[in-house]
């Protein structure tokens, strides 16, 4: 199943992790030592620079990947979603991938839905989905940030929802396999990661999208109990 091949990638990204740093290390070192002999050629000390970006590139990356497969550890504590949503939409209003052309809503019921989460680990969620939702909204349009109670279920339902580009079909089947970008750039772990916050918290995603028509992801968690 799903958390035995994350088992076997964590013990595949460990090695490879491994057989990457030492050369990269090796190569970083020789560099820094070559940039000392070249200071007095600005071509040169140029060219080394654009060598060790690329080596903390790479360091960079395979620290991505170790993450990804380290399990998350959910802190969780009955917490009002309501106040976390209105708390989260002036948060996403003032980071920097907001933008001007997006109007925001906050829709959430007047009783106040209770679910034990982690704080911390579902903002990333959220502002990970959210990114994702404005950047499908390139000429504007409308993010609506929602919570319910889907008592069929037992749980809670936080939806978040764009009027942008949609997704293809096809692109849904893969949309939280590691790795998978319709970006430029980016390394694909981002639903992923999304995907790994939710099962944290004992919950499930759901995704309703249409092309041209915009996207909808549904998290859903068990429910809490009354503060």
């Amino acid at each position: 199943d799903r958390s035995d091949r994350l088992k076997e990638l964590g013990e595949l990204s460990a090695f490879l992790a491994h057989e990457i740093r030492n050369p990269l290390a090796g190569i970083q070192g020789l560099v820094t030592l070559l940039q000392d002999e070249v200071q007095a050629q600005p071509k040169s000390q140029k060219k080394i620079q654009s060598i060790l970006e690329a080596v903390e590139q790479l360091n960079q990356l395979v620290s991505t990947i170790l993450n990804y497969t380290r399990p998350f550890q959910a802190n969780l504590k009955n917490t009002s979603l309501s106040e976390f949503l209105h708390t989260f939409g002036v948060y996403l209003s003032k980071h920097p991938a907001w933008k001007s052309s997006i109007q925001l809503t906050i829709a959430v019921p007047t009783v106040p839905q209770i679910a034990p989460i982690d704080p911390l680990l579902l903002r990333s969620a959220l502002l990970n989905l959210s990114i994702n939702a404005i950047e499908a909204m390139p000429n504007g349009g409308q993010l609506t940030l929602s919570c319910r109670e889907e008592t069929a279920d037992s749980c809670i339902e936080i939806s978040v929802q764009d009027t942008g580009i949609g997704i293809s079909l096809e692109q849904q089947k893969r949309l939280f396999s590691p790795f998978f970008t319709t970006k430029k750039t980016g390394t694909g772990l981002g639903l992923a990661e999304v995907l790994k916050v939710i099962q944290a918290h004992g919950g499930k995603i759901h995704v309703d999208s249409k092309e041209g028509q915009g996207t909808c992801f549904s998290l859903l968690l068990p429910k809490g109990h009354e503060i």
